[in-house]
């Protein structure tokens, strides 16, 4: 929430950087074999139809979580 990494997730550009940050960790831990930040240009071509998808999706998803209450 201090981030407020969700909202920087909408752009392409945000979600890059959140891929070469896990990038950064898993390259901690495992080397270099993974590179998420590589699925980018898949990402781009998609947009789209991903974008199509999260629409469809996103109503169903409120409605499903309509009357749940966070507890912090």
């Amino acid at each position: 929430m201090d981030g407020d990494w969700l909202s920087s997730y909408q752009h392409l550009a945000g979600v890059e950087n959140a891929l070469d940050r896990i990038d950064y960790r898993i390259r901690a831990r495992m080397g270099d074999r993974i590179k998420l930040v590589d699925a980018m240009p898949i990402l781009e071509r998609e947009s789209i139809d991903l974008e199509r998808d999260f629409h469809s999706f996103f109503p169903e998803l409120q409605q499903h979580i309509q009357g749940w209450t966070i507890t912090r």
